[in-house]
Order: C-alpha cells, then sequence, then structure tokens
C-alpha cells in the first residue's frame, strides 16, 4: 500500500523535476529520513537531481558532491550499501557512505542502485539518525519501490527532454540493439537493408524498354532537274543507303 501510495505521489506530477523532488520528499516522510537524494547516471556519473524538502541544493555543493559519490559507489558496485555496514559474509564496499555519514553528524545512510531493464539509471541514498539504522526488510522494499518509481520518472524525463537530445537518445538506443548482445532480429534487418543498399548502388545492367517509334533524317534533301522531263533510271529507292556525292 505505501509503495502504490508513493507511486501515485510521482505519476501525480507531470513534469520531471516535480516528480522526483515529491518522489524524495514522499519517501523522507515515510521512512523518517532526515535527508533523501535522487541522482540520474549520466554519461557514466551520477548527477543529483532532488534533494528531499529543498527545492534549491546548489549552494551546498560539497553535501552534493558527497551525495553523488555515495550513489555512484552503490551503483558501481550494482548492490545496496549501507553505514553501518550490513553483516554479509563480503559486504559492498562503503567508504563513501562513511564519508556521507560523517559531513553533518553522524547518520545511517543507505544507497540504492535503480535499474531499468537490467542497466543502472539512476540512485537513492537516504540518511537517518544513527540508532534507526537500515533493516534487510526495510533496504528490500525500498529496492521494491525505487524499481516502479524510476521508470516513471525515466519517461518523464525523456518525454520532457528536447528535440535534439530525445534523436540522440533514439539513435544511440537503435546502436546499442545493432551492436550490442541480443537483438538478432535487428542485426538480420541491418544485414538485409545494407546489402539491399550495395546492391542496388553498385549493381550494373540493361533495362530494355518497348515502344512504337519512327525513325526520321536530320535534314531532308531535294534533288530537282533544270527542265522538265522523265526519269531515266532510280537506282535507289526510299530507305536505300547512300554515299556522299552519290
Amino acid at each position: 500500500a505505501g509503495s502504490l501510495d508513493s507511486l501515485a505521489t510521482v505519476l501525480g506530477h507531470r513534469s520531471y523535476d516535480q516528480a522526483t523532488l515529491a518522489f524524495v520528499t514522499d519517501l523522507a516522510n515515510r521512512t523518517g529520513a532526515d535527508r533523501v537524494g535522487y541522482g540520474a547516471l549520466r554519461r557514466g556519473r551520477i548527477r543529483l537531481q532532488a534533494l528531499s524538502h529543498s527545492a534549491e541544493f546548489g549552494r551546498r555543493m560539497n553535501l552534493s558532491r558527497l551525495l553523488e559519490q555515495a550513489m555512484e559507489e552503490a551503483t558501481d558496485q550494482r548492490a545496496t550499501a549501507t553505514h553501518p555496514e550490513p553483516d554479509l559474509p563480503a559486504p559492498p564496499l562503503c567508504r563513501a557512505q562513511q564519508q556521507l555519514a560523517a559531513e553533518e553528524g553522524r547518520h545511517a545512510v543507505a544507497s540504492i542502485p535503480l535499474f531499468e531493464e537490467g542497466r543502472p539509471v539512476a540512485a537513492l541514498s537516504l540518511e537517518r539518525r544513527l540508532d534507526q539504522p537500515f533493516v534487510a526488510e526495510e533496504l528490500a522494499w525500498l529496492e521494491s519501490l525505487g524499481a516502479l518509481a524510476v521508470a516513471v520518472l525515466e519517461e518523464k524525463r525523456r518525454t520532457a527532454a528536447p528535440l535534439p537530445a530525445k534523436i540522440w537518445a533514439s539513435a544511440r538506443a537503435g546502436l546499442g540493439r545493432l551492436l550490442g548482445r541480443g537483438h538478432v532480429e535487428w542485426k538480420l534487418a541491418a544485414i538485409a537493408v545494407l546489402a539491399a543498399a550495395l546492391f542496388l548502388g553498385f549493381a550494373e545492367g540493361q533495362y530494355r524498354l518497348s515502344a512504337t517509334a519512327t525513325l526520321t533524317s536530320r535534314t531532308q534533301q531535294a534533288i530537282t532537274a533544270p527542265y522538265d522531263g522523265y526519269v531515266r533510271a532510280a537506282p535507289v529507292r526510299a530507305g536505300d543507303r547512300v554515299a556522299h556525292g552519290d
């Protein structure tokens, strides 16, 4: 129920910026977090997009940098990173989480990578009092909610993007299907189109057209006698070939 309510909050805003801000603020209220950040993966780096209860966060550059590093740490490992570190046989690296926790007093921190079609596209970072660490069940719920919300948020981002960005994103997606793994049907279609283009561009042949035609001379020459008389002989007839001087 909480997931559906939070998702409804995201769907209730048309713009990407308003939706991300509403999502992190709602998440902070539901989890009792002092601060929740949402970052999107752009050109291999996490860029902070929204901070709960704050429409402006550009002035706090050090905080933004630490939040981005914490989310990148989880995204690079494709695993949730927390502070205090989880009691696991091989826990993920959590150094950036520790640095973020120590920025403004000691906090419990959790950074969660968010995926779309199996690839990381964004991340969440939550902070709250150290005596309220994030437990496994809660982290599982946050991962599930993030998976639902990121699909909606990414769709809003693509819809709001300018036309050149949409064209570039579509071209990159198409190249990914052609050059990446899988998508055999795309590769076969591209090969067929390329083969047809090469054939039409370089193939040679004859094209015959049947039609009714009339052959006429470029000039007509009349041969007349200087006085009246009779033709003794006609060695050539109409259509015969003659040479110069005949």
